[in-house]
């Protein structure tokens, strides 16, 4: 699928001299004698693991590509003070302090004596392990693989372990019949904090669409998009005109769910009759995200991002909007938020007593961790 890791991925199993585990000290553990521990080997496990999706992800994103790509791309910067590397680095710290955590509340709270509970987590774990086995090509190919940084196939069910145990928490404290299940006045708390709410007219500056006789929009069979062209610098000019005309006449009191009727060229706006519902987080483009988070409720902006020209206007969040099933594609994330916030919580008051090997961590460069098949199947 990804051409270049699969064949970094092949050159690295084929240099590699050992299939067989090192032994691996404790990096990080939890608990009054360290009985819950990440060994050095797992915690690198994890990075490579989400070094590898990281990078799919930033190519999916446009950010790097195959052919520009080189290990000093991690200590390229995302914003000052964070690193491409950082970031997985911090992402994989998390994971580990909340594996532990997780471990512990599993055996607090009794739940290995549970015949179905423990039957979930070891079939949990094996349908991980035969996943990994099937991405690879087999076992043998799986245990050449995690050789390369000092595993095997049992020692990966122990990750898979961790990994299971914090999914059975998570479901066991918050899921739908769990102990502290999302509620609905958790919900409408969460979306009046961290929601806005905006109708917005989109103009393009710099192409139009081509039109037949008819004055409808011509489709390239080729590509499945409309067919578009170029517009001249007048042209240009008069699309910037009109959208500074839009926002005086919004600003100015008119009916902006007129002003979109007649000039929004983004015709998808129309199936969204309460408007866009967007939060900090959401993957818009970043510009256009800031500029709806800055509204005061009834303020009008144009706004200029990779989407174009964009006339936008804050509306109130009426209460319970998250409910209507119009709306559902804005709240798809609102539990999974919600839970995060309270896992954060949760695990948060037991994360103090887990202690980890800095030193080690410091030691670790993601460009010597090899990029895993098994993270690369995970998109197919």
């Amino acid at each position: 699928m990804k051409k270049i890791l699969c064949l970094l991925l092949a050159a690295l199993i084929a240099l590699s001299v050992c299939s067989c585990a090192v032994r691996s000290v404790p990096y990080a553990s939890y608990g009054d004698n360290g009985e819950y521990s990440v060994s050095q080997n797992m915690y690198k496990y994890w990075l490579a693991y989400y070094k590898t999706r990281f990078y799919v992800i930033m190519q999916d994103y446009g950010v790097i590509s195959e052919s520009d790509y080189t290990e000093e791309f991690w200590d390229r910067e995302i914003e000052p003070g964070q690193t491409y590397g950082g970031r997985v680095f911090t992402h994989v710290d998390s994971l580990v302090n909340d594996m532990l955590v997780c471990a512990a509340l599993y055996d607090q709270y009794e739940l290995g004596k549970d015949a179905k509970i423990k039957k979930t987590l070891e079939d949990t774990v094996q349908s991980f392990v035969d996943k990994d086995v099937q991405a690879a090509g087999s076992r043998s190919e799986l245990n050449k693989q995690l050789g390369l940084i000092g595993l095997n196939v049992r020692e990966l069910k122990k990750i898979y372990e961790y990994e299971a145990k914090e999914l059975i928490i998570e479901d066991y404290l918050f899921g739908e019949t769990g102990k502290e299940p999302v509620t609905d006045a958790e919900r409408e708390e969460y979306y009046q904090h961290n929601y806005v709410r905006i109708k917005y007219v989109l103009l393009d500056p710099y192409k139009k669409q081509v039109t037949d006789v008819y004055g409808y929009p011509v489709m390239d069979t080729s590509t499945g998009y409309y067919k578009t062209v170029d517009l001249t610098e007048e042209e240009q000019a008069e699309v910037r005109a009109l959208a500074e005309s839009v926002r005086s006449n919004a600003a100015a009191g008119a009916d902006f769910e007129a002003l979109v009727a007649e000039y929004n060229q983004d015709k998808a706006m129309s199936s969204y009759e309460d408007g866009l519902f967007l939060t900090a987080d959401d993957a818009y483009d970043e510009t256009f995200v800031s500029d709806a988070m800055s509204l005061g409720v009834g303020e009008v902006k144009l706004s200029e991002s990779a989407y174009g020209l964009i006339i936008m206007k804050k509306y109130p969040l009426e209460p319970g909007m998250w409910k209507n099933e119009a709306n559902a594609a804005f709240f798809s994330e609102l539990d999974s938020r919600i839970v995060a916030g309270k896992k954060e919580k949760k695990y948060g008051e037991y994360s103090g007593g887990i202690s980890v090997d800095a030193g080690f961590a410091s030691s670790v460069r993601l460009a010597d961790l090899p990029f895993l098949q098994t993270a690369l199947a995970a998109d197919q």
